[in-house]
């Protein structure tokens, strides 16, 4: 679970992200493992591989943490005025005008993981089966107090909108012909096509 070469005290956490999202070994000592990695040895960076750690830690019930990222990565490329996804993002330059320079491409696929993962995990909007016949919806807002999102699947628009009170509670809208089920609060509710509201006990 551990990039450990003989000798050396170095971790890598793409490598217990891998070694999660494929299911490897003990999956609580893998979470563990990813846990002792996010503190990075060099600055982190946006990019595929940030993805896939991000991927990683929500799997591992490490939701805070994966926020965290988006916020401490994706934030200080807001802190530059970044209005795309930039393909390199180093946290130690502060507000050194290179960084814009030291950011390579400006508008980079690869680094738009939040775009998937904020619906995925936080909304928790999730495929029920192949090409979103169905849906599962089982949402984690962390230290959110709402969150709100619209999701394009091949049979139309879902948007989803959630808050937190004492308890949480949301509004479902599935596209025709679509069903599904949300699990909110220990509880799981089957969803219809149009709107669905969810309501505390």
């Amino acid at each position: 679970y551990l990039d450990e070469p003989a000798g050396t005290n170095s971790t890598s956490r793409h490598v217990n992200s891998f070694s999660l999202l494929a299911g490897i070994g003990d999956y609580k000592k893998q979470a563990q493992a990813l846990e002792k990695t996010s503190i990075p040895v060099r600055p982190a960076t946006a990019g595929f591989m940030l993805y896939w750690t991000m991927e990683a830690k929500f799997r591992a019930g490490m939701s805070q943490a994966a926020l965290d990222d988006i916020r401490k990565v994706y934030g200080h490329m807001l802190s530059f005025g970044a209005s795309t996804t930039w393909e390199k993002c180093d946290l130690t330059v502060g507000d050194h005008p290179n960084e814009v320079e030291a950011a390579g491409s400006r508008c980079h696929g690869w680094s738009a993981g939040p775009a998937r993962l904020l619906p995925a995990h936080v909304l928790g909007v999730q495929p029920g089966e192949p090409g979103f016949a169905t849906v599962k919806i089982e949402p984690n807002l962390c230290d959110l107090k709402w969150a709100e999102g619209v999701i394009p699947t091949p049979k139309g628009i879902i948007k989803v909108r959630w808050e937190k009170g004492t308890e949480l509670t949301g509004t479902v809208t599935l596209p025709p012909g679509m069903t599904g089920e949300a699990k909110v609060g220990g509880r799981t509710i089957a969803l219809k096509p149009g709107e669905n509201v969810i309501k505390g006990r």
